[in-house]
C-alpha cells in the first residue's frame, strides 16, 4: 500500500510557455479544499463553521444539493435543463430588450452587481469560500447563471451540449452591452456530454459535465497528491478534460459526487502532464480556485478513490423523502436519462469576470505553484 511519503513525482525540465511565464511572475495563487480544511485550526469559530456547513455532506458541493443530479442541471424531467435543450431564442431576445438578464441591466454586463455579491473577503476569488462565491460555482458566467443552460441567452442544444443558432451553427459566446455604451464578450457555458468534453480541443473555462468514473486502485486512492502513484494513476484511470484560458482570470473547478457515500479526487496537471494543484478531502467538497494568465492550458482529472462509510444525515434524509416521489412520478411518465450509480459525479468549471476583485495574497489558505519559480514554496 502506498503511503503519504511517497516521493513526489519527478518533473522533467522544460522552456515555459508565454502564458507559464506570466503565471508565475504574477504568483501563480491556487486555493484548494484540503488547504483551506488545513487553515480553520487558526480560524474563529464562526468561520470554521460556516466554511465546513457550506463545503460538507449536506452543503453546495453534495449529492443533495442543487448543482448535483435533483437540482436544475441534468437530462431527467425534472431538471429545469431537459425543457430548454430545445431552445428559446426568439423570447430570450425580446426578454433582453426589456432589460433581462443577459442587457446592460443584467449580471453579466454590471460588474458592481458581481462585486455587491460577494459579500466580504471570505466569498471573494481566492477566498476561504470563493468557490461558493459570486464568481464561483453559482457564478452568472456559469452553468447556473445566464450564461448557461437554464440561463437567458435561448440557445437550443446539439447532442454534444454545445450551442447552435436556428440555423444549426454552433455558438461559443454572446455579446453583451455594458452600462457605459460598450460592448464585452461573454463565453457561454456548456454542459458537455463526457466524452466530448474529454476529446475536445478548443475548450474555455465556462462548462460542466456529467460521467461515470472508473475506481481507482487502494495504492493510488491513498496516494499522496502529486506523488508518483498517484501520476501514474491519473494517466491510466483518470477521466481527463482539457481546457484553455481565454482571457485572464480566476477559474474554479469542482467535482460534485451523485451518491453520498462516494469520493472523488480532483486535480489539475499542466500540458506536460505536470502536477499543478489537487484536492482529496474526505469531508468537505472537492475543489479548486486558481488565478490563471490567458492562453493557461491545463486539465482537469477526476477519480473515483471509492466510497466512505457516511449515515444519511437529517437534511438528506428530507431531500430523499420529498424528491423520491417526484422522481418515480416523472420517471414512470417520461423515463428517467440518468440515475445515480458508484462513481457517478458532475464536473464544474467556471470563471470569474475579468476585472473582479480578489482577496489579497499570502492568506495562510493559499499556495503557490513552486516548479513555475523555483523560489517560491509551496
Amino acid at each position: 500500500m502506498a503511503s503519504k511519503t511517497d516521493p513526489v513525482a519527478p518533473r522533467e525540465p522544460s522552456y515555459p510557455t508565454e502564458a507559464e511565464q506570466k503565471w508565475a511572475e504574477h504568483g501563480a495563487v491556487i486555493v484548494t479544499t484540503p488547504q483551506v480544511e488545513a487553515s480553520l485550526d487558526g480560524a474563529s469559530r464562526s468561520e470554521s463553521q460556516t466554511v465546513k456547513q457550506a463545503l460538507g455532506r449536506d452543503g453546495f458541493l453534495s449529492s443533495s444539493s442543487a448543482t448535483s443530479w435533483l437540482g436544475p442541471q441534468g437530462d431527467n424531467p425534472w431538471n429545469v435543463s431537459y425543457w430548454t435543450q430545445a431552445g428559446w431564442s426568439r423570447r430570450a431576445r425580446e426578454a433582453s430588450r426589456k432589460s433581462g438578464p443577459t442587457s446592460e441591466a443584467g449580471p453579466l454586463a454590471n460588474q458592481q452587481t458581481f462585486r455587491a455579491w460577494t459579500c466580504g473577503q471570505l466569498y471573494a476569488p481566492g477566498g476561504k469560500l470563493g468557490v461558493a462565491g459570486s464568481e464561483g460555482v453559482m457564478s452568472a458566467r456559469g452553468v447556473f447563471g445566464a450564461a448557461g443552460t437554464v440561463g437567458a441567452h435561448g440557445f437550443a442544444r446539439d447532442e454534444n451540449g454545445q450551442y447552435v443558432r436556428e440555423d444549426g451553427s454552433v455558438v461559443r459566446s454572446i455579446e453583451v452591452k455594458k452600462p457605459d455604451g460598450t460592448v464585452t464578450e461573454v463565453d457561454l457555458a456548456e454542459h458537455y456530454e463526457a466524452e466530448f468534453a474529454q476529446s475536445f480541443p478548443d475548450n474555455d473555462t465556462s462548462w460542466m459535465t456529467r460521467a461515470v468514473a472508473k475506481r481507482v486502485t487502494e495504492d493510488a486512492a491513498t496516494a499522496n497528491l502529486g506523488s508518483t502513484v498517484h501520476m501514474k494513476s491519473i494517466a491510466a484511470d483518470g477521466d481527463k478534460i482539457p481546457f484553455t484560458v481565454p482571457t485572464d482570470q480566476w477559474v474554479t473547478v469542482a467535482v460534485v459526487p451523485e451518491r453520498r457515500q462516494d469520493s472523488f479526487r480532483l486535480t489539475l496537471t499542466d500540458r506536460q502532464g505536470r502536477f499543478v494543484a489537487g484536492s482529496d478531502s474526505r469531508s468537505l467538497g472537492n475543489a479548486i480556485q486558481v488565478q490563471l494568465p490567458a492562453g493557461m492550458e491545463l486539465c482537469a482529472t477526476v477519480e473515483y478513490v471509492g466510497t466512505d462509510g457516511v449515515s444519511s444525515s437529517l437534511t438528506s434524509a428530507l431531500v430523499q423523502a420529498t424528491v423520491s416521489p417526484v422522481v418515480a412520478f416523472f420517471g414512470a411518465l417520461y423515463g428517467a436519462r440518468e440515475l445515480p450509480e458508484p462513481g457517478a459525479y458532475r464536473l464544474f468549471c467556471t470563471p470569474s469576470a475579468r476585472d473582479s476583485a480578489a482577496v489579497e495574497r499570502h492568506e495562510g489558505h493559499q499556495a503557490r505553484v513552486c516548479w513555475l519559480d523555483p523560489s517560491r514554496g509551496r
